[in-house]
């Protein structure tokens, strides 16, 4: 007489196979994006923390990552670090795009040094 398998046996690879399947791809949606585009809304100088898109307030990317700043206001503006380190700094006039690679992990707090209330802050994960 011949032994059957099992049918837990029958069904643990099928069963590895979706456990390996759920967590790689809920590792790869906490992936943070390459880059991130900022759009500096029109009225900008009067609306501080909203003077940024919301949709991209604060920006979070990987490290390597580009963020590109888009002045949609009729006033010029800049994107300016605030840390000790003042890393970069942009001036956008109305119209104009400006952009800044990431490299360095951690937050990075800007403003624009025009307007002063107007604050962002940019992410940078691994």
């Amino acid at each position: 007489m011949t032994e059957r398998p099992s049918r837990t046996l029958l069904l643990l690879p099928l069963g590895i196979a979706t456990v390996l399947a759920a967590c790689s791809s809920s590792t790869s949606s906490n992936n943070p994006p390459p880059a991130a585009d900022v759009l500096i809304v029109s009225g900008a100088s009067t609306k501080g923390f909203q003077a940024y898109s919301l949709d991209t307030f604060p920006v979070s990317l990987a490290s390597g990552g580009k963020v590109t700043w888009r002045n949609d206001d009729a006033l010029t503006h800049t994107v300016t670090d605030t840390t000790a380190a003042n890393a970069f700094t942009r001036s956008l006039g109305p119209g104009d795009t400006a952009s800044v690679v990431f490299t360095t992990l951690g937050n990075h707090p800007y403003k624009c040094t025009i307007h002063t209330g107007m604050r962002g802050l940019v992410v940078v994960n691994p």
